[in-house]
């Protein structure tokens, strides 16, 4: 679901890993020939659905991250290092890592290589809704981020949503309305709301753009390194990995 203060929709498993300003300030200030060499030689038990990750290895990725040079360039995340020998850690590590990261990368480009240019902030789905004359089509990143937290089907929570919010998204400021509806019992707010470890499949908004914002899953939040693996649904049925910097996301919903 994409948002001019839109979200836009998931992709299958994505580990989303939020990483906070303090580490960017911290990887811009990294010396290029900090070695590693004696430090410990990380590498992944499984690389796999992350459900099947465990908590400690949930750690070794949130060292393997703490080893990294990753600066925001263009609203775009780069690790500056190549492989995974340069900090010690298995090659299959640094690629399991480096995929979350390109995932937000790809969602990024992806609704910003259109035109999109709405006046009220919503929760929609990628540009590709959009014609050349401006309309657009429905949009469903809400959609499978609220079907995958409350247990409703995906089509009701889409049909509801479009006959209320209209065809054109949810507007940002109906996010609330718009999970409570289906969890009226839930609570709404911004990441402060975000403890450490499993997030339970919480909704998280994050932006695409200065204007545009996108709805996923939350899985697991690093609050050592301030980031937050995440599931897109939209990508994928089994929802794709993905990272973020925690300090990215402007809303949440749990229950």
């Amino acid at each position: 679901m994409n948002l001019k203060h839109k979200l836009f929709q998931p992709m299958a498993i994505i580990m989303a890993m939020i990483i906070s300003c303090s580490l960017v300030f911290h990887g811009c200030e990294k010396e290029d020939t900090l070695d590693y060499s004696q430090s410990e030689f990380l590498e992944l038990s499984t690389y796999g659905d992350l459900s099947e990750i465990s908590e400690q290895d949930f750690a070794k990725i949130s060292q393997a991250i703490g080893r990294m040079d990753i600066r925001l360039k263009s609203s775009l995340y780069h690790i500056e290092q190549t492989s995974g020998a340069q900090i010690n850690i298995s090659e299959e590590l640094f690629d399991f890592i480096k995929s979350g990261f390109n995932h937000t990368n790809e969602t990024i480009e992806s609704y910003n290589s259109g035109s999109l240019d709405f006046s009220v902030p919503r929760l929609k789905s990628s540009n590709n809704e959009s014609s050349s004359d401006g309309s657009t089509t429905s949009s469903d990143c809400m959609a499978y981020a609220i079907s995958k937290l409350s247990g409703k089907s995906y089509s009701s929570v889409k049909s509801y949503l479009e006959s209320t919010y209209g065809s054109d998204g949810v507007p940002l400021s109906c996010f609330k309305n718009a999970c409570t509806h289906f969890m009226p019992n839930g609570t709404a707010g911004t990441s402060s709301l975000l403890t450490t470890g499993y997030l339970n499949d919480a909704i998280i908004i994050y932006p695409t753009s200065s204007t545009n914002f996108h709805a996923v899953n939350g899985y697991y939040y690093d609050s050592a390194n301030g980031t937050v693996a995440y599931r897109d649904y939209k990508a994928s049925s089994n929802g794709t990995t993905g990272t973020i910097y925690f300090s990215k996301i402007v809303k949440v919903f749990s229950k």
